[in-house]
């Protein structure tokens, strides 16, 4: 018996220590200091030299003409952990609200994607 729980502490050992190395690597791989300001005016942004970023848009109909919509991104200073800066996304649900003249919503959901780097 005292064979079988050695045993099993080690392969316990063994497990919580591959969990642990794998974490702290997979982490690292996705680091982005966001104290470094992110221009979100242009929609094809780049989070960081290693980020990529799959813009998706809608082109809704509204009371004037149709209108090409985006996910709206925002760089906030003191918004983040511990007052740091932090990067918002907008709804994914994007288009043409509707209108007190009674022009009815034109909405689509889209996927504009930021894309972490490759591993």
């Amino acid at each position: 018996m005292k064979k079988v729980n050695n045993l099993f502490m080690l392969l316990a050992a063994i497990m919580a220590l591959s969990v642990t190395s794998a974490r702290s690597e997979t982490v690292s791989e996705y680091h982005c200091n966001f104290d470094t300001s992110i221009d979100t005016s242009d929609h094809a942004f780049q989070v960081a030299s290693n980020w990529g970023h799959k813009v998706d848009s809608y082109n809704a109909k509204e009371t004037w003409g149709n209108y090409d919509y985006f996910v709206d991104y925002k760089y906030y200073s003191g918004a983040g952990v511990d007052g740091s800066y932090a990067l918002k996304a907008g709804s994914q649900n994007i288009g043409f609200q509707g209108d007190w003249w009674g022009t009815p919503a034109d909405l689509k959901d889209v996927n504009d994607l930021l894309i972490t780097p490759p591993s």
